[in-house]
């Protein structure tokens, strides 16, 4: 495999991988910050001192920003699998293209 190649899809993968952990941290922040202030609303100040409260806002975040991040994981790979048909449809262009040029004089 040349070493192009190789570069490219590792940059693909570090871009996929940043975006999966950036969105899934965001996700998690955000739910865990909203769950503790509707308890706080619901329940008054008094909610920020149980460990259920807390529990209950972990649970929630740990779910939506797995869900967050999987979906970004499931998009990220469409979109690189697309690009990917995008350049190999351009590289049998190109080929049959040389072809047709080394052909003509013939």
């Amino acid at each position: 495999m040349p070493a192009a190649m190789i570069h490219h899809l590792w940059r693909a993968l570090r871009h996929a991988l940043g975006k999966i952990l950036a969105w899934g941290a965001v996700a998690f922040l955000a739910t865990a910050l909203g769950a503790e202030v509707i308890a706080v609303v619901a329940a008054g100040p008094s909610a920020l001192t149980t460990l259920t409260t807390h529990l209950v806002a972990l649970a929630l975040a740990l779910a939506l920003g797995y869900a967050v991040s999987f979906t970004t994981l499931i998009v990220e790979t469409v979109t690189l699998l697309e690009r990917g048909a995008l350049d190999l449809e351009r590289a049998g262009a190109a080929g049959v293209e040389r072809l047709e040029r080394i052909k003509q004089p013939l």
